[in-house]
């Protein structure tokens, strides 16, 4: 498989991982998530996106419409993960994490860009940490964070 495809395959797995499931606590998660600004965004504002968690790991950003309660999983290694974004979410890549756990971004919304208006997403953070060590085999870690807001 070409390194190239990777950035495309993993939302595409996470996604496929996606199912019903009755609600549940969104307690537990250990990263944070930062989401700027606090105001809905207008053309010429930049959105700056900053989650922080796992070291070393591949970094995801959950984005719904709605709050809610979605667990993803157990699924072969990958461990059952509760979100707190609502059905149905979209998964994208931040990217892979450094020595300080964190990845994101800063875009800045194009002057006269015409935006939807009223539209409000909740977003989350989600680390998924790959372990390999020999003899035991391969495990996966996954951290989420707290939840922030969007408006557009």
């Amino acid at each position: 498989m070409r390194m190239s495809r990777l950035p495309f395959l993993l939302p595409a797995l996470v996604l496929s991982l996606v199912g019903s499931a009755p609600a549940q606590s969104c307690a537990g998660a250990t990263g944070t998530l930062t989401v700027t600004p606090d105001a809905c965004v207008q053309p010429g504002d930049t959105i700056s996106i900053d989650s922080c968690g796992a070291s070393g790991a591949i970094a995801l950003l959950a984005v719904s419409e709605s709050a809610g309660s979605t667990t993803i999983g157990p699924f072969g290694p990958f461990p059952a993960v509760t979100l707190c974004v609502g059905e149905p979410f979209v998964i994208l890549p931040l990217g892979f994490t450094g020595a300080d756990g964190c990845a994101g971004f800063d875009l800045t919304i194009p002057p006269g860009a015409t935006l939807p208006g009223d539209v409000n997403l909740v977003l989350q953070g989600v680390f998924i940490d790959f372990n390999f060590t020999p003899p035991s085999g391969l495990s996966f870690t996954v951290v989420t964070t707290n939840t922030d807001t969007l408006c557009l």
